[in-house]
């Protein structure tokens, strides 16, 4: 099942990107930019080409049950798997910052409504960017700092204690997110070089 949901997501995705004569939500046309999906987009893009064909061994009636279609994408050595990783992780980005950051300045209250709004239309926030992950900590790491400081017990060994573990996990936490922007920049920098696969 995993194979085929697996198969089902990457088509689904092409979607995002398709050209409105296409009937898809065109990226380009809507005018939207993002300096790393414009990269991964750009020119006669042989992987979105792939990716297109993909789309259509899934969605249309083939009579093989892994057609040429299909196979095209994945014979690509690994590049077109690294090329659709760094798409998507790229878009959920790009989505996951536009919810956060409106391109309007927004009281807390709309900000509030509008990524509420966002969630009713499109039914979906990444949740599993590493960004949200160290956001989530954050919070409730500055949940259980209100708790302290609003108890009677904040000099305890265990109040400083829990206060130690919140300081440590906001330090691993940006300490993390440097980690992964520093990898996704060697991707990027091998996506330009054409090396996908060097390290």
């Amino acid at each position: 099942m995993s194979i085929l949901r697996g198969r089902v997501s990457r088509a689904a995705f092409f979607l995002v990107f398709e050209p409105i004569r296409r009937g898809g939500g065109g990226w380009k046309e809507l005018k939207l930019s993002d300096p790393r999906i414009d990269l991964l987009l750009e020119g006669e893009n042989d992987y979105l080409h792939l990716l297109r064909r993909f789309r259509n061994g899934t969605f249309h009636f083939q009579r093989q049950i892994l057609p040429k279609k299909q196979t095209e994408f994945l014979q690509e050595s690994g590049n077109a798997f690294v090329w659709i990783f760094l798409l998507h992780e790229e878009f959920c980005r790009y989505y996951w910052e536009l919810s956060k950051s409106p391109p309007l300045a927004l009281s807390p209250e709309l900000l509030k409504e509008y990524q509420e709004t966002v969630y009713q239309i499109v039914g979906w926030i990444p949740e599993d960017l590493i960004e949200v992950q160290v956001e989530k900590t954050q919070e409730f790491g500055q949940d259980a700092i209100k708790m302290i400081e609003s108890s009677d017990d904040q000099a305890s060994e265990q109040a400083k204690d829990v206060l130690k573990a919140v300081q440590y996990s906001f330090e691993v936490g940006e300490s993390v997110i440097l980690e992964v922007k520093e990898i996704r920049d060697r991707l990027f920098k091998n996506f330009k070089e054409k090396n996908f696969l060097e390290p």
